[in-house]
């Protein structure tokens, strides 16, 4: 058998229309190419690339690759951040680890916290741990969440 016209595939001895949305395929769930209005990822042509992904042009077809490790979502280049992943913050569209006590914060610093892991809290920028029998606490006296509770009976 000859090879089937652009937009089928062929399987066995016939050939089979590929989905609307793929240009060539190489199987009904395998697109191999997409109309100019779509994104290739992961063998599928869909509208826009979902979190964590950008639109990009590697070999003439626009697919969704990866942004950088710890950029949560990125436009242009994998490196060219918009948002960070959490315990990170960004500067001139990259991103910087925090403090290793700081959730959320704004600079490299144990003083450039926003928000602190649990079993800490926030005092003047800085993490400062709760009181071991604290989850979570708003100061070094306050308790909030109690992990255990001894009773004497």
């Amino acid at each position: 058998m000859s090879a089937c016209s652009e937009g089928y595939y062929t399987s066995g001895t016939h050939c089979y229309k590929c989905p609307s949305n793929c240009l060539t395929c190489s199987s009904f769930s395998k697109c191999l190419t997409c109309p100019l209005e779509y994104l290739l990822l992961n063998n599928n042509c869909i509208v826009s690339c979902p979190t964590g992904k950008f639109s990009n042009v590697v070999s003439n077809q626009y697919v969704c690759s990866s942004c950088g490790t710890n950029c949560a979502t990125c436009t242009v280049f994998s490196t060219n951040c918009l948002t960070c992943n959490s315990k990170y913050y960004i500067s001139l569209n990259k991103c910087y680890a925090c403090s290793s006590l700081c959730e959320t914060c704004n600079g490299t610093e144990s003083n450039n916290c926003l928000s602190c892991s649990d079993g800490y809290y926030l005092s003047g920028g800085s993490c400062l741990a709760c009181s071991t029998s604290c989850l979570t606490c708003s100061g070094s006296n306050l308790l909030f969440n109690i992990n255990y509770l001894t009773f004497i009976i």
